[in-house]
Parts: C-alpha cells; sequence; structure tokens
C-alpha cells in the first residue's frame, strides 16, 4: 500500500514507535522495507521498550540510516512522563538536567528534536538556551517573563538570580534555569504571594480608579484570609495589565504558571 501512494505523499510520512503496540524495532524493520524515514519516540519506548539493554543513542543512531537526503534532517521526538498521570502523559515542562543528558547522550550529527511538551515554546526557549544558544538579551528577556513567577515562590532565589544575571560575559542560562526550576518546584506560601501581588499591583496603584483599587483590596484581603484562591486577585491583576496596555506583565508567565 505504501509504495502505491503518490511521491507527493510519501514524502511527509514518516513512521513512529507507540507506546503500546509497534516497538521502534518493530518500526525500524518496516521502514528498512518501505522506504520510510523512522522517528525514534524516547517515551513511548521507555514505556514499550523495543530492548531495554539498548540505550536512547542506539535507537536514534538505528534510526539514521532509514533518513535520505531527500527527506532532510533526521529528527527525533523527545518528551518527558508527567510526575502523576498516566503512563505516556507529556509532562507539563522540561525538565532541563534530564534533556541535556539525553541530548549529549546523542551520536554526531545530533538530529533535530521536537519537543513534546504543555508549555510548548516555553520549554524550547529553555532548551535552546541551555544547548549553548546563550545570548546574554535572550536570557534577559526570559528573566522578565519569569521574575514574578520566581517572586511569588521564593525571594531569596529571585534576588539570586538577580545576581547571576550581573554576570553578563559567562554564560549563566544552565543556572538560570536551574534556579528557576527550584523555585517553582516550591508550594505556595501566602505571605510570599502576596510580596509578589503587591509587586505586580504597583504597576497600576497611580492609574487605576479608586473602585479597582478597592476591589483588588478585597480579593487580596480574600486570599490572606484563606477565603478564596490565589487566582482570583491574579486574575483582577491581568484584567487590569489588559485595560493599561501593561505589555510586559501581559508577557510574563506569572499569571500562567
Amino acid at each position: 500500500m505504501y509504495r502505491g501512494l503518490d511521491r507527493s505523499i510519501t514524502r511527509r510520512l514518516i513512521l513512529e514507535n507507540d507506546g503500546s503496540i509497534y516497538t521502534i524495532a518493530e518500526v525500524l524493520a518496516l521502514c528498512s522495507s518501505i522506504g520510510a524515514p523512522a522517528v525514534y519516540d524516547n517515551l513511548h519506548n521507555a514505556i514499550n521498550p523495543a530492548d531495554a539493554s539498548k540505550s536512547d543513542a542506539f535507537w536514534v543512531d538505528a534510526c539514521r540510516a532509514t533518513w535520505s537526503p531527500a527527506d532532510g534532517a533526521q529528527k527525533t521526538h523527545y518528551s518527558q512522563q508527567h510526575p502523576v498521570r498516566i503512563h505516556g502523559a507529556h509532562s507539563d515542562t522540561i525538565a532541563i538536567d534530564p534533556f541535556l543528558a539525553y541530548v549529549t547522550s546523542l551520536p554526531e550529527p545530533r538530529p533535530d528534536i521536537m519537543l513534546e511538551v504543555k508549555d510548548k515554546n516555553r520549554s524550547a526557549v529553555k532548551c535552546i538556551l541551555s544547548c549553548g544558544g546563550f545570548d546574554i538579551r535572550l536570557l534577559e528577556t526570559e528573566w522578565g517573563r519569569y521574575k514574578y513567577a520566581v517572586l511569588e515562590r521564593a525571594p531569596q532565589i529571585y534576588q539570586e538570580i538577580r545576581a547571576l544575571l550581573k554576570q553578563k560575559q559567562t554564560d549563566q542560562s544552565l543556572a538560570f534555569y536551574r534556579l528557576v526550576e527550584s523555585a517553582l518546584a516550591l508550594g505556595e506560601d501566602r505571605g510570599r504571594a502576596l510580596n509578589a501581588l503587591e509587586h505586580v499591583w504597583g504597576y497600576f496603584k497611580d492609574s487605576a480608579t479608586p473602585l479597582e483599587a478597592t476591589r483588588y483590596a478585597d480579593k487580596r484581603d480574600c486570599y490572606l484570609r484563606g477565603l478564596c484562591k490565589l487566582s482570583e486577585p491574579k486574575r483582577l491583576l491581568y484584567q487590569l495589565a489588559q485595560k493599561y496596555n501593561q505589555n510586559y506583565l501581559l508577557g510574563s508567565y506569572y499569571f500562567s504558571l
């Protein structure tokens, strides 16, 4: 059937191992027979292994032979298991150290890596900057997006990152993301959350109407008394950011992490 398809179709088709039926060994055998490129998926192999003694690097290298110049650069799929969901569920974000361990294990030339992760571009930027794509301007832009989410959880780590980014001539990307991950792994604390709320409210306190100021104070105090969730005052702050065109805040991860 595959060989009967028009080339305009087959040049767009690749085969991938899945998490329950077809192992990467079976996919490789089929691809070698029909001439289609094989894509290795690390998480699928972890839960449906062809041979547990073989490494990710072994299978990526084995797939390389199925890719021809006409197929373009070899591709592989990478994801991490969600910590609490069913086997095969993708994580919300890519943890940087396991990703780097995977990348450095791969044979040269390394394939293009497609991330399968819930937060999409957020993890993509993290992985690019941590793999030698250092640019202090990009890292500072990322810090601008993360800073209030970090402040909300860990003021000490917030200060550590500020000090770290003053070292502008040295690639601090990996240290930066490790600190960010350690902050985001911490649980919610009302005092720290209040600190971040007040910092973000500072963008509006001189322009907000008296009614908006009252609404913010009510939502803040409701949260502090344990009568409503943190999401309520944050939702109000997001609405104010939209109203007053605070694009810096609208681009922040504070409202989505």
